[in-house]
C-alpha cells in the first residue's frame, strides 16, 4: 500500500492496483481473519491476556544528532541503496560497538583520567 497526494495536498491510501476495496474489508468476518492468520506461517500467534499481563514497555532509544565527516566513497556506498542510508550507517556502527565490547574487557575501554 502506498500513499499519494491528491489535488488538495492531502494523502490518500491506495494499493498498487487502485483504490482500497472497502466493501470487501467490511464484509470480512472475524472467522475470515482467524482463518487468514492460521494459514499464514509468518503470523505470530494472537496475544492472550497472559501475554499482555507480562508485557513490559521498552521505550525506543533516541538518537543523538551529530555532524560526522566520512570519505566520499563511504557515503556513496551507503547512499546507493536509497533512503535510510543513515540508519544503515548506524547499524554498522552498532555492530562494531557490540563486537568491540565482546572482545575487549571493560577496564581497557575506560578512558584514562590521569
Amino acid at each position: 500500500m502506498t500513499a499519494k497526494r491528491n489535488g488538495t495536498g492531502k494523502q490518500e491510501a491506495t494499493n498498487k492496483r487502485g483504490r482500497v476495496d472497502l466493501a470487501r474489508i467490511d464484509a470480512t468476518t472475524d472467522a475470515d481473519i482467524a482463518r487468514q492468520i492460521a494459514e499464514d506461517p509468518d503470523t505470530s500467534p494472537e496475544w492472550t491476556d497472559e501475554m499482555f499481563a507480562s508485557a513490559v514497555w521498552v521505550p525506543p532509544m533516541t538518537k543523538v544528532p551529530i555532524a560526522l565527516r566520512v570519505a566520499p566513497d563511504v557515503l556513496d556506498f551507503f547512499r546507493q541503496d536509497g533512503p535510510g542510508y543513515q540508519s544503515r550507517m548506524n547499524a554498522v556502527l552498532e555492530s562494531y560497538v557490540r563486537e568491540a565490547r565482546a572482545r575487549a574487557p571493560r577496564a581497557k575501554r575506560q578512558k584514562k583520567t590521569e
